[in-house]
Parts: structure tokens; sequence; C-alpha cells
């Protein structure tokens, strides 16, 4: 299996124990892919500083893309009106009639020289021609005969917009997930609370993610990560992983802040499987005072 497939089984738990302990000890021997897995929590810092959300600048590019889209609009509307002048018709040359009247006066001064005085005449009378005007459109009507493509193209555009910021959104997902698990798995207890403050404020947590908390819950060796690991999944009650973790530690736990959190979570999510152990502990003379009440209020609470 190549180094890069195990660092992204490593980083989302998928790893057998044989092979995380392999793995990490590869881990202590090859600096670089050291400093790979290492190099998540700097993608994160980076990350943080965008918003998920279309910021001005964003707005303001597709604005401007909207306003050359007016401006070519304008243009093709120009050449088009341009296109649809008709031109006046020339004027009429006249002179052909001219020629017409004269030879007609030259053959009636040769009759008159030739015949007798009494001849007919007979008038010629040529009509001026009409123009008929040609009908033009109304503007309307010729801009009915356009395609309108300004309203095809906004559409294009702001779907083109939301499909680049669903991409970006997905991919910070995926970001935000492998940062988490890498720092979930730090030796420093430090890092891992890290880790549990940038997963709780995550919109929703895959279940990978709900795997890996549900693992913490249960064998994290510090209080402060194990009380931090309760208030995250205080909401993920059903999930099954969690579910399991919750019930466990509830068996498990032995100090009192930790063992109050557990059964507030218990009673938030209506986990009555908890009643039997709630049970002992309410009816324990040894146990403490505030561990007893607490728990006679969560039976309670869950038996309503």
């Amino acid at each position: 299996m190549e180094k890069d497939t195990l660092l992204i089984d490593y980083l989302l738990g998928r790893l057998s124990e044989p092979e995380r302990l392999a793995f990490e000890e590869m881990l202590a021997n090859d600096l670089p892919l050291c400093q790979e897995a290492e190099s998540l929590e700097k993608i994160w810092r980076d990350v943080q500083r965008y918003e998920v959300e279309p910021d001005a600048g964003l707005d303001t590019a597709f604005y401007a893309l909207l306003d050359r889209e007016k401006e070519n609009q304008t243009l093709e509307s120009q050449h088009q009106q341009e296109a649809n002048v008709i031109p006046l018709p020339k004027k009429r040359v006249y002179w052909p009639y001219a020629a017409v009247l004269a030879a007609f006066g030259i053959m009636f001064w040769l009759g008159r020289m030739t015949v007798a005085p009494e001849i007919k005449t007979q008038t010629v009378t040529i009509e001026k021609p009409s123009y008929r005007p040609l009908e033009i459109p109304p503007a309307e009507e010729v801009a009915q005969l356009e395609p309108s493509t300004k309203e095809e193209t906004k559409d294009v555009s702001i779907k083109k917009v939301q499909q680049e910021v669903a991409t970006l959104r997905k991919e910070l997902k995926v970001t935000q997930e492998l940062v988490v698990l890498g720092l979930l798995r730090k030796e420093s207890a430090a890092e891992r609370l890290k880790g549990l403050q940038y997963a709780s404020n995550m919109p929703s947590l895959p279940p990978d993610l709900l795997q890996a908390l549900a693992q913490t819950l249960r064998k994290d060796e510090n209080i402060n990560v194990r009380l931090a690991t309760l208030e995250t999944l205080k909401s993920y009650g059903k999930n099954p992983s969690v579910r399991k973790a919750l019930l466990a530690r509830l068996n498990a736990a032995s100090e009192l802040p930790e063992q109050i959190s557990v059964m507030e979570t218990l009673v938030i999510n209506k986990e009555t499987a908890a009643l039997p152990r709630l049970k002992q502990l309410a009816e324990d003379e040894a146990a403490d005072p505030i561990i007893r009440k607490q728990a006679q209020q969560s039976i309670q609470l869950l038996t309503i």
C-alpha cells in the first residue's frame, strides 16, 4: 500500500491496530511523511480565513460580469438599428420625359409644314409617378423578433457562481475533517483539545468523524479531553457508535464532573438504556451524594 493511501486511512481511522502502530513507527522514521501529516494543521488555519458564503469580492466579480453583458447587448442593439435603416429612394431623373416632349414638338412642327392646317392635335399627359411609402414595423415588433439572451446569460452566470460555491463548501468540509482527525491523534492533550474545538464549530459531523470522537471518549486518558468530547457529542447521541461510547463511559467514569456530564448527555438524548446503571448509582450508599441525586433526577426525566 502506498504511503499516501496509508496516510489518508490513518487520518480517517481506518487502519487496524497493528497497521496503525506500524504506520506510526514509519512516521517516526520518515521525516517528510511526518511533516506532510503535520501540515494538515497549517491547512486548517489557512482555510479558516475564508468564508463559506460568497464574500464582497465574489459579488463584485459577479456584477462586473453582468455590466459587461449589458454593454454587449447595447452594442448589438445599435448594430441592429443601423441594419434596419431603409435608404430613401433616389431622385427620379426627368430628362427622358423632356426628350419625349421635345420629339413630339418637332413632329408637330414638321406636320404643320407639310399637312393642311386642319390637323387635329392630341395632348399627351405624362403622369408623375407616385411613391408609396414603405411600411416600417414598430420598434417593439422588431425587438420581439430578436432573441432575448440577456436573461439567459444572467441565469447561466448565477448557476455558475452557485456551482463554484458548492464546490468550495465540499472541499472545505473534507479539509476540516482531515484536520480534526489529524489533531485527535496527537500525543499532546492541547492539540487534541484544539481538534475538538474545530469539530464543535463544524455545522455537522460525518460518520467517520463521529466514530473517531466515540473512540476518543472511550480511551482518552485526559479527563479534559473526554469532557470536551462529551460536549461535542451532546447532539449526536442517536449515532450507534456515540450511543455505545456514552453507555460505556457511564459505567467507567469515576470522577464527579465526568459522571454528571455523561448523565446529562444521556438524558438529552432520551437514552433509556442507561436506567439500570442510573438506578445502581442512585441506590449506592457509598457513592457521592451529588452523584446519587443527579442519578435520581436523570431517572425521573427519562421515565416521564
